[in-house]
């Protein structure tokens, strides 16, 4: 994993952006499975650019289900200015948010489905991810569980792409359904999007790689492929 330092918040989502758009020039006409995270990180989709967005797929890595899609990923990207824009020239993607009536069993069948079609669907298609961390180093959906070892391990490091739990006590957005460490390996690039001196801890945690991932689910980025890690925390000072 390389890392860049850059002077601020701008900075970062400018460079992660560029990035990506170079990607994607360079992506002669594969389609593409964009995989972004909420928060922050989707600053970051303001400098990307594209001759053909519709050779673009976007996908949450993570989300959070809820009856009425007040805090899901998907109604925040929707409020963008930069999503009315890409919409209307043709980005395809799948739209996260539940359906009437659709219990938690079922939205996480049903996002697993749709990844899965994309990826039979797209053999040969780049896979190219946004991944922010939080204070706790949890990455996506994938919360710490230093308590339950084993229940980590069933939940992330098996052979599912998509799971669901529920992390009551560890993020006000108890119920996530989310990508798993078995789908990261499948993906061909990852920007990692860290902001904000809140985070200078949980940066320095990374940086040490001490922790073992069930207590500190960022360390999985030492194992994905290109990742590149974007921050404005410097961690000399």
């Amino acid at each position: 994993m390389l890392w860049q330092l850059a002077k601020d918040q701008i900075e970062v989502a400018k460079i992660i952006g560029q990035k990506i758009s170079d990607d994607l020039a360079r992506s002669d006409g594969e389609q593409v499975l964009l995989l972004i995270s909420g928060g922050s990180a989707l600053k970051a989709l303001e400098y990307i650019e594209t001759m053909d967005w519709t050779k673009v797929t976007i996908f949450f890595l993570d989300e959070r289900y809820s009856i009425d899609n007040i805090d899901s990923n998907f109604s925040q990207l929707v409020q963008l200015d930069w999503w009315a824009k890409v919409r209307d020239l043709g980005v395809r993607f799948v739209d996260s948010r539940a359906l009437f009536g659709e219990d938690l069993d079922a939205f996480t069948r049903r996002l697993d489905n749709d990844l899965k079609n994309w990826l039979e669907t797209n053999p040969d298609g780049r896979k190219l991810a946004i991944i922010g961390m939080g204070q706790d180093g949890h990455v996506a959906g994938i919360f710490p569980y230093p308590e339950d070892v084993n229940k980590f391990s069933e939940l992330f490091e098996g052979n599912n792409l998509i799971v669901s739990h529920n992390v009551v006590g560890k993020n006000k957005f108890p119920w996530r359904v989310t990508t798993t460490f078995c789908f990261f390996k499948l993906l061909d690039k990852s920007y990692i999007y860290i902001c904000g001196e809140e985070k200078r801890e949980a940066l320095t945690k990374l940086k040490e790689n001490k922790l073992p991932k069930h207590e500190f689910p960022a360390g999985i980025f030492y194992n994905i492929n290109e990742g590149l890690l974007v921050t404005d925390i410097d961690l000399s000072k």
